[in-house]
């Protein structure tokens, strides 16, 4: 499934989401933000896949973190949209995309950074049973 998913993100949605990026609404603000997120979005799951060869799952374990945080961003974005629309906001919709395009993704990444730095990732690391060959 860890193949499946590296290349899905880097040989398929990555590079979608790249172009994408490029276009965006929102004027320069926002492209700003989906690219920086998509480039970071396949150099993270790039990046995880490398350090898996390396057998480095600690490593490989936190760059998956991060890779999963940018995955759900296409959620978290869908979630401030969608609050949004029933919040009481005196903006215009230009900057609440704007707004909602960095908040897409930049605070998954930081909780995501909390995660890996208070340890979670050797955690589970250390709950995984060694496989065997039976």
């Amino acid at each position: 499934m860890g193949w499946a998913y590296l290349v899905t993100v880097v040989g398929i949605s990555g590079p979608a989401a790249f172009m994408m990026a490029l276009h965006a609404n929102g004027g320069l603000p926002a492209r700003t933000s989906f690219t920086l997120l998509s480039v970071l979005w396949m150099v993270f799951t790039f990046w995880a896949g490398w350090l898996a060869l390396r057998r480095r799952f600690v490593d490989h374990g936190a760059f998956m973190f991060r890779s999963y945080a940018l995955t759900l961003s296409a959620i978290t974005l869908r979630l401030y949209t969608y609050l949004s629309v029933y919040l009481p906001l005196h903006a215009s919709p230009r900057d609440i995309y704007i707004t909602t395009a960095w908040l897409s993704w930049v605070p998954n990444i930081i909780i995501a950074e909390m995660l890996i730095r208070s340890g979670r990732v050797e955690k589970l690391r250390a709950r995984q049973t060694p496989r065997t060959n039976a």
